[in-house]
This record gives structure tokens, sequence and C-alpha cells, in this order.
């Protein structure tokens, strides 16, 4: 009865509902594969959480009793299986474990595992500001590391030109941003204004952006090294010197009202930003 319980779960269809623009319905299905469960929307299960939690007044996602079973089935897995595979982001059992706290700030992986996820939606790839390119915090991170005139940039073992490629391809790319063991907060480049627009939960109470013009000089290297190698198309992107572009805060006024939702803010962020403003009201209770 206990195995047939647990088949049950992992064969359990996620139904999202009550989406919100840019938002839509969406169906998942778990499937069990050996020791990985490969799901289309991971994510699902902090949203689920929210819900459970009532962190946040605006609810995206509610979640079903078969939808909290499966939750409750993934506590128990050991600490080092793999949970989750999405477009080669892994997550096992102890990546997850910040998605069933309301204490802990979400991990770089969960947040990558969720970006991912979203790319698969046509509907949020494209909006009012134009083609949006969504960047995960692996590659942040990379970005950051190049930011540094030390570091060598290697095509051969880093996809620079790929990643150079689709920027420009893009009239807004949306890059996560993390004060390492701190904060997180959303960062886009804006490439019909030559801007970099910041949206954070806190308002202006954090005014350190040293990680942000890092990771605009690492990218800027990037471009730059890529250009030696090919032509770059430049039809949306006027001006390649990205740490040159102004750094404008878009949210003036502190949101969050605990200390370790700053990711979930973040998420809500990349999902609801359209360019000039949010297409969704979300407060914190």
């Amino acid at each position: 009865m206990v195995e047939q319980n647990k088949q049950d779960a992992l064969d359990t269809l996620i139904r999202i509902s009550q989406h919100k623009k840019p938002k839509k319905l969406n169906v998942a299905r778990v499937v069990s594969e050996g020791n990985i469960f490969r799901i289309l929307l991971v994510f699902t299960y902090i949203i689920c959480l929210l819900s459970i939690n009532n962190i946040f007044h605006c609810i995206d996602y509610k979640c079903t009793p078969e939808d909290v079973q499966l939750i409750e089935y993934i506590k128990t897995l050991p600490g080092k299986q793999v949970v989750v595979n999405i477009d080669s982001a892994w997550l096992n059992r102890n990546d997850m474990k910040c998605l069933f706290h309301g204490d802990i700030q979400l991990s770089d992986e969960a947040l990558s595992a969720y970006i991912h996820c979203i790319r698969g939606e046509e509907h949020l790839l494209h909006r009012e500001g134009g083609k949006v390119f969504l960047e995960n915090t692996f590659i942040s991170s990379l970005l950051k590391r190049d930011g540094d005139p030390k570091v060598l940039l290697n095509c051969k073992e880093d996809t620079i030109e790929k990643r150079v490629d689709n920027y420009l391809q893009s009239d807004m790319v949306f890059l996560p941003m993390n004060i390492e063991n701190f904060h997180w907060y959303l960062a886009v480049l804006n490439a019909k204004k030559s801007e970099v627009h910041v949206l954070d939960s806190m308002g202006q109470q954090i005014t350190d952006r040293k990680n942000l013009y890092t990771i605009l000089k690492g990218l800027e290297r990037q471009i730059k090294l890529a250009a030696k190698h090919k032509e770059l198309y430049q039809g949306k992107w006027s001006n390649l010197d990205v740490a040159s572009w102004p750094v404008i805060e878009k949210i003036t006024t502190q949101m969050q009202t605990d200390g370790v939702s700053c990711g979930l803010w973040m998420i809500n962020y990349i999902e609801y930003w359209i360019g000039s403003s949010l297409s969704d009201n979300v407060t914190q209770v």
C-alpha cells in the first residue's frame, strides 16, 4: 500500500492554476525514471509552499492535496539523491532543502532550475519590452569571475560566442544577481535604452552594486573577445560598452518585509517585469 501511494504521488499531474499575466495555465507530469524524477515545473513546489505558508498576498498557484503528498514524499528522499533534471540543471534532495523551510533563502541551484524551467514558456520570452533572454545563476557567476581583468578568457572552454549571440539578439537580458550569502536581486540589460535596470525587493536600502559593475565588466570583456572571432549582430544593441551603461533603480520603495524572501521576490520580477513596469501587483504579508 505504501509503495502504491508513492507511485501514485510520482504519477500525479501537477496542475498550476490561477496564473496572472504574463503567466499562463500549465500542466506538468512527474515521471519516475530510476531514481530521477524529471519534471517540467519543479519550481511549482516553491510557489506551492508560498501558498501553504501564506507569505505573499498575491498567490499564483494553489497546492492540491496530491501536490502536498508529492512534496512530503520528496522530503523523505536521501539527501544526495537527484530529484530534478531540467535542461542540465540538476537538483538533489539537499539542494531542495530551501524549498521546504520558510526561514531559508533560496539556493542558486533551485533558482537556476526554475529559470531553466520558464525558458520553455514562450510567452515569457516575448514581452511588451521586446524579446527576453533569461540567464541562470551559474552564468551570472561566470560573468562576475570574468570581470576580473586578471582572468584569462577562453572561447574554447566557455561558450562565450554563443552566449554573446543570444544576448545581442535580445532586447532585454535578465541577470540574477547575488550579494554572496546575503541577498538576491534582478538586473535587466535594456538594449533599446542602453540602460541597466535594477529590481531589488529592498528598494534603495541596499546601495552596494559592486557585484553588478563587476558582472558588467565581465560581459563587456566577453563581447570584445567574441568580436575578435566573428562579426557581431548589432541590430538591437547600439552600444556594446555595457560597463558604461547607466544603472537605474526601478524599485524605489521596500517591498520585502522579512530577511529571507529576496530570492522569491527576484523570481516574481523575472516573470512579471515587462520592460517598464510589473504586469501584476505583488505584496508580502
